[in-house]
């Protein structure tokens, strides 16, 4: 499997378990549902996301769809590492969404664009 592919996997897995058992989902990141009230839904955005962007890895998988690849897995570092700066979001968040995100950009990167 190439890693276009590997990425193309790894969103599409994450996606259809977050959209499918969102509260499961949240909870390996560390998300708190009875404070976050609409955690289920945001997590199901994200999924949604996830699947978009493995299906378009897989139907066109062309320079411009990987380069989008990558720029959103850089956006989600950035992300989890500025609300870790801020300290709002769990230590299991940062931990799971930096490996989730760092391993999504690390398959991007060596995805032949």
């Amino acid at each position: 499997m190439n890693a276009r592919t590997g990425l193309a996997v790894h969103r599409l897995t994450l996606g259809t378990v977050a959209v499918l058992a969102p509260r499961l989902a949240g909870r390996l990141f560390g998300l708190d549902f009875a404070t976050h009230t609409v955690g289920a839904e945001l997590t199901r955005l994200m999924a949604s996301r996830n699947i978009l962007l493995g299906l378009g890895l897989l139907l066109d998988g062309g320079p411009r769809m990987v380069q989008l690849n990558r720029a959103v897995d850089l956006i989600d570092l950035a992300t989890v590492a500025d609300e870790t700066r801020r300290r709002s979001i769990p230590t299991q968040a940062t931990i799971i969404g930096g490996i989730t995100a760092g391993s999504a950009a690390a398959l991007g990167w060596t995805a032949a664009p």
